[in-house]
């Protein structure tokens, strides 16, 4: 849920604004293709990393049972915790192979 809301409501966000910076209806027409591209690619990367702490937390759930007892958000506090806010950043990296494969 948070992936796919930041993906479609960055990518929004993101083609209105490249429309109104070109302020042309006729080049934003012609340019539309390349703008929904580099809007997608945008929303994707924030998306990505907006997931990264609710990664973090479902790697560290399936490799220790016992990490996130009750939700969640248990998880992610004790990461926070533990490791400060760069313990949420430990998923970036699968989550990125994963993406590419």
């Amino acid at each position: 849920m948070v992936q796919g809301g930041c993906k479609f409501g960055f990518f929004e966000v993101f083609k209105k604004t490249a429309a109104t910076l070109i302020d042309n209806p006729e080049t934003t027409s012609r340019f539309k293709t390349p703008i929904y591209m580099v809007s997608s690619a945008l929303a994707e990367t924030i998306a990505t990393v907006a997931l990264c702490p609710f990664e973090a937390v479902r790697i560290k759930m399936v490799t220790q049972a016992s990490y996130a007892k009750v939700s969640m958000l248990s998880g992610m506090l004790r990461i926070h915790q533990a490791e400060g806010v760069y313990g949420y950043g430990q998923a970036d990296n699968s989550q990125a192979l994963r993406r590419r494969g």
